[in-house]
């Protein structure tokens, strides 16, 4: 029989010591990695697709139809837009771990490339910017994800399941907020046109500062069968949506640790049930069931903080090493602590710790110190 001390408890029963913080730690690793890596392919898909509506309101023809001079005459005449620019928006593949998808790419005019990289807070971190046909400068993100460097050609033409038509030569690698790329110009053929005529291919409208909102509110009337209307508020209930199946996975996993922490509560139960001698002894010599309480307390919440201390730590190395070789190389945004993670890491030692000290305290009304000197 231990005295009830937690240093000494812990030094004398290891192996039960060990089984019980080893589960608590395989719980938070668990949690951890789940977490990060839900974490990580959201920013990495956010980034490539949405990141770009933060500052910038597309508008394009579906299919093969242009846009008509009412639309385009209704954007230019909005209180909210400060500029307006046209833009021929195409898609390439950027496929990561966990989620395949598309990112952006814009042929703009030479004349409006400035702009449109300065709103995105975009510069060039290789190369040169598009200037002949059929080139192309792409974020630095996506270069990872498809492995290109400058010199390199893209489009379906080069790989079918690329969806950016034809082939194009990559000049130039870009680096910025926004996961932006872009190609020469492809409207060098409507040089003797009006504007209005350009336009008519798609535009990008950029609101003025603090008017994203209403002018997504204000554009989105123009969206219909035969006209695309890509905003913020827009593109954040698509990602909504794939949150919602996230937490279908999130209630999976609490309810897997759950299960566990009860196992582990069991297991605690019964450790401090064979120990019924050690209490009526402490009983019989004058500790009261408060004070008996207080150190199982203590014995438990070394246990589990100690626990939670490794798991934390040993999460965090986990997802730097695993999160970090499946996101970083591939091009997309790692996580490597989240706020959700933290939280969820507490519930198996919290869970623990309160559910196990519950039975504990009834077991000690039970118990009888005469009984249990007579017995030893």
């Amino acid at each position: 029989m231990s005295p009830l001390s937690t240093l000494k408890f812990i030094k004398n029963n290891k192996r039960h010591t060990f089984s019980s913080a080893l589960a608590i730690v395989t719980a938070i690793v668990f949690l951890f990695i789940f977490e990060c890596f839900i974490e990580s392919m959201m920013q990495s898909a956010y980034y490539a697709t949405a990141s770009v509506l933060e500052r910038q309101i597309e508008i394009s023809p579906a299919g093969s139809k242009t846009l008509n001079e009412n639309i385009i005459s209704g954007v230019k005449s909005s209180a909210d837009i400060e500029k307006i620019i046209p833009a021929l928006t195409q898609e390439t593949a950027f496929n990561i771990f966990g989620a395949g998808g598309t990112t952006q790419v814009y042929g703009l005019r030479s004349s409006d490339v400035s702009y449109f990289l300065r709103q995105h807070g975009s510069k060039l971190k290789e190369g040169r910017l598009p200037i002949s046909k059929d080139e192309i400068a792409i974020d630095m993100h996506v270069s990872k994800n498809r492995k290109l460097k400058i010199g390199d050609s893209m489009g379906n033409k080069v790989d079918k399941l690329d969806s950016l038509a034809g082939k194009y030569t990559v000049v130039g690698i870009l680096e910025g907020i926004d996961c932006v790329s872009i190609t020469s110009d492809p409207f060098t053929d409507l040089k003797n046109v009006d504007e209005n005529t350009i336009l008519e291919n798609g535009l990008i409208a950029f609101p003025k500062p603090g008017r994203l909102e209403a002018a997504g509110n204000d554009l989105k009337q123009y969206s219909n069968e035969d006209v695309n209307v890509y905003t913020l508020s827009w593109m954040n209930s698509i990602f909504d949506d794939s949150v919602e199946s996230i937490k279908v996975m999130d209630t999976i996993a609490i309810i897997a640790i759950i299960v566990m922490a009860v196992c582990l509560v069991c297991s605690k139960y019964a450790q401090f049930y064979n120990r019924k001698a050690e209490f009526g002894i402490l009983y019989a010599m004058g500790f009261s069931r408060k004070s008996i309480m207080l150190r199982a307390l203590r014995e438990v919440m070394m246990v589990n903080l100690g626990s939670f201390i490794i798991g934390l730590s040993l999460g965090i190395l986990s997802c730097v090493f695993i999160i970090g070789d499946l996101y970083s190389k591939s091009g997309g945004l790692p996580v490597f602590i989240c706020e959700k993670a933290v939280v969820l890491s507490i519930i198996a030692p919290l869970f623990t710790t309160l559910f196990t000290l519950i039975p504990v305290f009834r077991m000690l009304s039970s118990v009888d110190p005469v009984t249990v000197i007579e017995a030893n």
